[in-house]
């Protein structure tokens, strides 16, 4: 009798108001005298919490259960103690949320899940408590979302997913819920996305990755789930616009990125996916923007910084990430600029536009962008102003129209936008508030 008891309490803990409601203690107090026949429990409000029959003391016939607003949550069968037959399960409303069938306790047969109004949600098949067969789910207005074809339990065979206008999504392949075979992507309009391979639950083979209208994205290959050897991307006109190698899943050697138009903009070394060793980077017109060193990602050593007219802007030297110190700063004819007085990785810090008016004033503390930080606009008016901490952006910072006015404000979180952050026209009109 106590088995039966448990039984049905597991049963009746599977509903969250149950498990909250019910007064288990009298529930188990009248069980303790239990006999074969019709039995009921109930709330601690009186409401009827089940209802069902005791045939040679197992649970037997149709036994229904209610929240603790009477209404019905589940309508099952029951043979000889296990489920037997149709089982209806019930949302906090009482309509339909599935209807599934049991042989000897275990899944059996056809199961449905409902949306409002009868409207199917997923269909699909159980043998012997494990999935099998063909199983589809729907979307709230009857288009199919996908169609997953199972055996023994696991994804076996093809799945194929759907968008909402009924073009296939993606189509995929599993071997006894191991991924397998060729993966195809599609966008909305039914150009292929992507294509893949698995071999043994592992991405293996090439990979072509499609833009909408059909040209390529990206080409590479992986080996035992890893990026490797060669892999190209490019821009949607066409032009590459990246070049380099994988080695076990990282970039390695040098890379070389490229503008929309095919111009060179800039290039260096990776090493375990980290930048390193010499870095160039390239104006528009093909000459020297700046070069310099990286170790482990971070600027290292000396760094040279350049006009498109190849006139020296500015030396700086770093160290792990940290700006130390800085030469001379040079217009774009030559001209001598106040520099700052950097030293160490204290001191001030500032940069020019090319003809020489001002463009940021600053301070570093050990290397890092520390205390009040602006940027003007080149007709000398605040661009920009606020607070640095660590090289981070902290507190309120505030953007300015080149008239003066607030373009937008908003405070910082380790250089993350929190709070609110309001936007505003050149006139002053709020235009845009949102909350980070």
């Amino acid at each position: 009798m106590r088995g039966l008891l448990s039984a049905i309490i597991f049963y009746l803990l599977s509903f969250q108001s149950y498990s909250q409601s019910s007064d288990f203690k009298n529930i188990m107090q009248q069980f303790d005298t239990i006999v074969d026949g019709p039995v009921r429990g109930r709330f601690k409000n009186n409401v009827l919490a089940f209802s069902g029959e005791i045939a040679s003391g197992k649970m037997s016939g149709q036994w229904l259960f209610w929240n603790a607003q009477g209404i019905i949550k589940s309508k099952s069968f029951y043979e000889n103690g296990k489920k037997e037959g149709l089982e209806y399960l019930y949302d906090k409303e009482g309509l339909t949320l599935s209807e599934s069938n049991f042989s000897l306790g275990l899944l059996d047969g056809i199961y449905i899940e409902y949306y409002e109004f009868f409207r199917p949600a997923l269909v699909g098949f159980y043998k012997q408590g494990k999935k099998d067969s063909v199983w589809t789910e729907y979307f709230p207005f009857g288009e199919i979302s996908y169609t997953q074809n199972f055996k023994l339990n696991l994804q076996h065979g093809p799945q194929t997913h759907y968008y909402p206008n009924q073009e296939v999504s993606r189509l995929e392949y599993y071997t006894y819920g191991v991924k397998s075979d060729k993966w195809t992507y599609y966008h909305s309009n039914g150009a292929i996305s992507k294509v893949l391979k698995y071999e043994k639950g592992l991405l293996d083979g090439d990979y072509q990755e499609y833009y909408p209208d059909g040209t390529k994205s990206a080409k590479g290959t992986y080996e035992l789930g890893l990026k490797t050897g060669i892999w190209l991307n490019f821009y949607e006109n066409n032009q590459l616009y990246s070049i380099g190698a994988y080695f076990r899943n990282e970039k390695s050697g040098i890379w070389k990125y490229f503008t929309e138009r095919g111009a060179i903009d800039y290039e260096g070394f990776f090493e375990h996916d980290l930048k390193t060793g010499q870095w160039i980077y390239y104006y528009i017109n093909g000459s020297l923007e700046s070069v310099g060193s990286y170790l482990n990602d971070e600027k290292d050593g000396l760094w040279g910084f350049f006009y498109p007219n190849d006139q020296l802007k500015q030396e700086q030297t770093w160290r792990q990430g940290k700006l130390l110190e800085v030469s001379d700063y040079y217009s774009i004819k030559g001209e001598l600029l106040f520099k700052g007085n950097l030293k160490n990785g204290d001191g001030t810090y500032f940069e020019y536009y090319p003809e020489g008016e001002i463009k940021l004033k600053a301070n570093l503390q050990n290397g890092r962008f520390s205390g009040l930080y602006k940027g003007y606009h080149i007709n000398n008016t605040l661009a920009f102003e606020g607070k640095m901490e660590r090289g981070l952006r902290q507190g309120l910072w505030s953007f300015y129209h080149y008239n003066g006015r607030i373009s937008t404000t908003g405070s910082y979180l380790n250089s993350e936008k929190i709070s609110l952050w309001k936007e505003y026209s050149k006139y002053g009109r709020l235009l845009n508030s949102m909350k980070y």
